[in-house]
């Protein structure tokens, strides 16, 4: 993850740490901080902001890995239409009807965010 120059070192390992799913007990170890200060740094809308920008650039990187899988689990699921008894159909038609669900609902998501973005930009603009 790229350092972001408004925080503090141990603020960008932290970040770091919860982006790899440990604990706050865990980073308090690692990066010799007290959890108290962790949770504190955490109610702070810099770092919080910083939290998101950080976990928003591994959702686009998930739904991007997504969008690409799609259209193998399309070819995947036509392919066991055409012989729905081969070996591990089963289990090939749960992967790629998560792999499309999933995706279809990134694809919501985005669509949801950005209509929401126009909504808010055109009540700024009557500020």
């Amino acid at each position: 993850m790229a350092q972001n120059k408004n925080l503090s070192i141990e603020q960008n390992e932290v970040i770091t740490e919860l982006l790899e799913g440990s604990s706050v007990r865990e980073i308090a170890k690692n990066c010799k901080v007290s959890a108290t200060t962790i949770y504190r740094w955490l109610r702070l809308l810099a770092f919080q902001s910083e939290l998101r920008k950080a976990e928003g650039i591994i959702l686009d990187k998930v739904a991007r890995k997504l969008i690409l899988l799609s259209g193998q689990a399309v070819d995947k699921l036509a392919d066991i239409m055409r012989n729905p008894t081969q070996e591990g159909a089963s289990q090939a038609r749960y992967s790629a009807q998560a792999i499309l669900e999933n995706t279809l609902k990134i694809w919501e998501l985005r669509n949801i965010e950005s209509r929401l973005a126009e909504v808010e930009n055109k009540l700024n603009e009557h500020e």
